[in-house]
């Protein structure tokens, strides 16, 4: 199910958007509070589309679109304001919204955007996907974090694209060797933990903080 942030404070429109976007299929949760919305920041929920109110609690949200694109690079934003402006627009826009609306709206043009939005998050991540605060540039085969990228060697992007493929699943020395290396080698080689080595180097030093963890003798996994 595609889940849907909705920071708002006014509770009866907070309650109308979110059962708008239930109405359509999505999975919303209400943020009112700005201490709620620095709680996401901890927890890191997947979220496939963030619907923002310019002011909540009397505190402006604009100066958290940076943070919130830092944290979901991928994840669309719809500014929901009161301030109508071409002016206004545009600042939001170049700060790193994805879509503007201005309020009053229409509960039909909101579900638009809100699906149009969604659509374009499944395209972008058929080509890049979000690993923590990394993005794994699939096409490109690019570690990126803000503004620093390393390209990776074969084995090292198979590697993290099948621990990425589920995030915290826990996968064997024996499968990351059958898929990322044909299953031809001594399953008591060091190969994966060198590779996983380098690749934990290189995630460092991009200053990523999600890790590539492991148990002896169970497996390897990220944690975000």
């Amino acid at each position: 199910m595609e889940r849907i942030l909705v920071v708002e404070d006014d509770s009866r429109l907070g309650e109308h958007v979110c059962g708008l976007v239930q109405s359509a299929g999505f999975v919303p949760r209400l943020v009112s509070r700005m201490s709620e919305l620095d709680l996401c920041f901890v927890e890191k929920p997947t979220l496939h589309a963030i619907i923002l109110d310019r002011l909540v609690g009397g505190q402006d949200t604009k100066a958290r679109v940076a943070d919130l694109k830092k944290r979901w690079p991928l994840t669309p934003i719809l500014v929901l304001s009161a301030i109508n402006t071409p002016l206004e627009r545009a600042e939001l826009l170049n700060l790193g919204a994805d879509d503007y609306l201005g309020k009053p709206f229409l509960s039909q043009e909101l579900l638009a955007r809100v699906r149009a939005l969604t659509r374009r998050f499944h395209g972008v991540q058929t080509n890049y996907r979000e690993i923590g605060d990394l993005i794994l540039d699939i096409p490109k085969r690019l570690l990126i974090f803000g503004d620093k990228q390393d390209q990776l060697p074969a084995k090292e992007f198979l590697l993290i694209k099948i621990l990425s493929d589920e995030i915290a699943r826990v996968i064997s020395k024996n499968e990351l060797l059958d898929v990322v290396w044909g299953g031809g080698l001594d399953v008591e080689t060091n190969v994966v933990e060198a590779t996983v080595a380098n690749l934990r180097r290189r995630m460092a030093g991009l200053g990523a903080t999600v890790e590539i963890r492991n148990s002896r003798n169970i497996g390897y996994w990220i944690e975000e």
